[in-house]
């Protein structure tokens, strides 16, 4: 291994590091949500309103899919960049194992248990008789890619912790200009509908799989992995877990907050309502992407200046991805306050289905502002090895505030109370996150 060739994330100036770790990873998490995006469009226009639904059903199934891949990348991300910053690297190659191997694992399960089960679960989700046949077609092939999709997700995050965020944005770049490509092919030109969107986008992760693969086993990454780091550790296990459930949590925490949403716009709005909150689920997912992008560039160097004992650094890099994740949540959602429709029809050209899916975009996205506060202060506990606070401000928004709005508002104000849910919990998380995170930051100044 080098000698020391993460040693510039302690050195250099702040600012400029965190673009340089952040904008591979923005680009990368906008081309991964873009994944969605290109399904629902091509899926609207080639399969209809009903196959959107179809979609939307199954996109809770497929965050818990990647709700495990991101725990265990994330957790072990928190423990590479801080075991760098220490100068052990051989206890971080150890942990990428340990990591590599829960994820597969993981994905094998989750693949049985889904091909088995499928239809329970999407019911579960929401599904009406008419949208199940289009949520269990496109998912009876999704979960095929489940391994897939598991090991490119936690590569990612394993190449960031270690500062090649390049080859992580590549990885994503891949899959989605793969994606791009393949889905109106399978969709129009083989006339396979909402199935065709399924291939294009399993084959388009095995491909970005293999090019991950690839990055480590020519040797080319910093952590040089030998077969005898990959035994199973509960010492990694443990660390991996913890540090990585907060992420977990609020990815569940998304995809239960989805089986509230469907649910509840089911009994109030119907196959309209739900095949609506599938779009704008699907924008603000574009949206939120780089947001999640800065703070998956912000995690490293804080868990490594964290590990290399400069507090100092751990402040200002925060300070400077709280400005700007904010200020990219505040531009986007006076964007899509002002021109909902124009921003939607590229879903769906149906009046009815445009009029309800803009009232709910409008509500939602008035507290975008907010998020930024939310994923910085949950990234920064996460990167110092906190877990408490990093699990607790994982559940606060999702768990604790937001589905339980879901569920009662709408027996006052009905449809509308559903909308209404999101900007009520963004501010009450808002404020726990906020000053959790500055009574820890001013303990943290008087070491």
């Amino acid at each position: 291994m080098k000698n020391n060739p993460h040693e510039f994330m302690g050195t250099d100036q702040i600012t400029p590091l965190l673009f340089k770790l952040s904008i591979p990873a923005m680009i990368g998490m906008i081309s991964n949500a873009l994944y969605n995006v290109i399904d629902t469009v091509f899926v609207g226009h080639g399969a209809g309103a009903l196959a959107i639904g179809g979609l939307t059903i199954a996109f809770p199934f497929q965050l818990i899919i990647g709700a495990f891949a991101l725990m265990y990348g994330v957790g072990v991300a928190s423990v590479i960049s801080r075991k760098l910053g220490e100068k052990k690297p051989e206890e971080a190659v150890a942990a990428a194992s340990n990591a590599f191997l829960l994820t597969f694992i993981t994905s094998l399960l989750i693949l049985l248990i889904g091909e088995v089960f499928l239809t329970k679960i999407l019911l579960f989700f929401g599904a009406t008789e008419d949208i199940l046949p289009h949520a269990t077609n496109y998912m009876r092939i999704i979960l095929l890619g489940a391994p897939f999709l598991s090991f490119s997700m936690c590569a990612n995050n394993i190449l960031r912790s270690e500062g090649a965020a390049k080859i992580a944005m590549n990885i994503m770049l891949i899959g989605t200009i793969l994606n791009v490509i393949l889905d109106p092919i399978f969709i129009f030109i083989f006339d396979m509908g909402i199935k065709g969107a399924a291939i294009a986008t399993i084959i388009s992760q095995m491909t970005g799989s293999l090019y991950a693969l690839s990055f480590f086993i020519k040797g080319k990454s910093s952590l040089k992995f030998e077969l005898k780091y990959f035994k199973l550790k509960l010492i990694y296990i443990k660390e991996i877990i913890l540090l990585g459930l907060a992420t977990f949590i609020r990815q569940i925490g998304t995809s239960f907050m989805a089986l509230a949403v469907n649910n509840m716009v089911k009994i109030y709005g119907g196959d309209f309502a739900i095949a609506a909150f599938g779009m704008v689920n699907r924008f603000l997912t574009l949206v939120l992407m780089p947001i999640f992008g800065m703070n998956q560039g912000l995690q490293p160097i804080i868990g490594y200046n964290f590990g290399a004992k400069q507090y100092d650094r751990v402040k200002q890099v925060l300070k400077v991805a709280i400005f700007i994740t904010s200020s990219i949540g505040f531009i986007f959602s006076i964007v899509a306050f002002i021109f909902p429709e124009v921003l939607l029809k590229m879903f769906t050209t149906d009046p009815n289905l445009l009029q309800i899916s803009s009232q709910a975009l409008r509500i939602i996205i008035s507290t975008m502002v907010l998020l930024g506060l939310q994923s910085c202060g949950t990234t920064y506990f996460q990167a110092i090895g906190k877990s408490i606070p990093s699990i607790f401000l994982g559940m606060s928004r999702q768990f604790i505030i937001l589905i339980p709005l879901v569920l009662v508002l709408p027996r006052f104000f009905g449809l509308i109370g559903v909308w209404f849910a999101f900007p009520s919990a963004d501010i009450l998380a808002s404020l726990i996150t906020g000053l959790w995170m500055i009574i820890d930051i001013k303990k943290l100044m008087k070491k």
